[in-house]
């Protein structure tokens, strides 16, 4: 018979980027190599605490694997880290500005439905139908839901 209580496994691990990002902890105030990133543009945030978001900072290394970073952060406990280059940052395919809705000022409606805005005018015919038949519907489009 056999009884284990606790494990604790503890064993060197490499920190290697993917399309030049890694997440990842370590103890705080020891040293860390980051590998694997496609260019010497190299940030790590320490993400620990989301509010008090620190950057850290260390020498940059070429190698045939690409280029390195080597950090130590500031504070001790166990840190959060992220790492990453400009091509590991996510950009939004659009921006589009907000038009505030009045849709929640408008008398009641007996049915709600709730589409995306593309889809709004393919909604109409049914809509009208129904109106016909006597329900009062309201479409709304869903981005107004967050108004």
């Amino acid at each position: 018979m056999s009884l284990i209580a606790a494990l604790q496994l503890t064993y060197g691990h490499a920190y290697t980027a993917t399309e030049d990002v890694v997440r990842f902890s370590a103890q705080g105030r020891r040293q860390v190599r980051l590998d694997g990133f496609s260019t010497p543009q190299i940030r790590v945030l320490d993400v620990t605490t989301p509010h008090r978001v620190e950057e850290v900072t260390g020498p940059i290394t070429h190698a045939d694997a690409g280029y390195s970073v080597t950090v130590r952060t500031r504070r001790a406990g166990t840190r959060e880290l992220l790492a990453f280059t400009e091509s590991g940052i996510c950009h939004p395919l659009a921006i589009e500005a907000n038009t505030p809705s009045r849709w929640r000022t408008g008398k009641g409606a007996q049915v709600i439905v709730l589409s995306h805005g593309d889809f709004l005018g393919s909604i109409e015919p049914w809509r009208a139908r129904r109106a016909q038949q006597g329900w009062s519907v309201a479409v709304v489009d869903v981005a107004d839901v967050y108004d």
